[in-house]
């Protein structure tokens, strides 16, 4: 389910900005944790449980950087909610589920804790991009369901698709423009089945100055498509490993 903050950067990794340096500043990360953290608590003190739209999508500024901000929400009927995070959870199984992906690792579990490695891919035209990202996915049990939390802090930009899995960055995302991402992600029973709600961040650095008034268009509309291509390859693969007729 974190797969929709990548998605959406991954065209924004094609537009290196040449002489800089591929690590954010030390403002910039303190910056995007606090808009984080401030997210986070929202979103474990929100009632998720009636039929909120979700929110409009945000690009926000940041010291030496942008916080991408999106969400979306889906219903899969006729589902429960063990059958839905089985699902979830098979992260061994993800490119089989969503398009980018090209391969992903479940690296340990630990209780409701999993660490993960997934390797992601867009094409746009003759150029294309290709990220390995390392998360930190957490699953809470409340009296309305699950919410879980992702965090992103270990991004590696590769040269190409087939270049060999390697540990993580020794410090922080070595990616040019796509540093850190969290998602937070509320799956509840409802009458019809599970509904789930989904909500991204990402920090890239600022757009080039003289093409940011073309490229943030773009980002906000992969922002937004992205999280909605997330949730509905989610749904697909949900109803193939438990179809029904509902």
């Amino acid at each position: 389910m974190r797969t929709s903050v990548a998605l959406s950067f991954l065209m924004l990794s094609l537009l290196s900005v040449p002489g800089e340096p591929a690590e954010p500043k030390a403002g910039t990360i303190e910056a995007f944790d606090a808009y984080a953290a401030q997210v986070r608590q929202d979103f474990l003190a929100a009632d998720h449980a009636g039929a909120t739209p979700p929110r409009p999508g945000a690009i926000v500024k940041v010291p030496g950087g942008l916080v991408h901000h999106w969400s979306s929400a889906v219903v899969i009927p006729g589902v429960s909610l063990e059958q839905v995070l089985a699902v979830a959870q098979d992260y061994e199984h993800y490119a089989a589920i969503h398009t980018p992906v090209l391969q992903s690792q479940l690296i340990e579990r630990n209780g409701n804790t999993f660490r993960i490695r997934v390797r992601m891919k867009s094409d746009a035209g003759l150029l294309s991009a290709v990220l390995d990202s390392w998360s930190v996915v957490t699953y809470i049990h409340t009296p309305r369901g699950v919410r879980t939390l992702s965090e992103t802090r270990k991004i590696r930009q590769l040269n190409s698709e087939d270049q060999p899995a390697a540990p993580p960055p020794a410090g922080f995302s070595d990616s040019k423009n796509f540093w850190a991402a969290n998602t937070f992600t509320s799956f509840e029973s409802v009458p019809e089945g599970v509904r789930i709600e989904l909500e991204t961040l990402g920090l890239s650095r600022r757009f080039p100055r003289m093409l940011g008034w073309i490229i943030e268009p773009i980002a906000r509309r992969l922002g937004r498509s992205s999280a909605e291509r997330t949730l509905e390859e989610f749904r697909a693969a949900v109803v193939r490993v438990h179809p029904t007729d509902k």
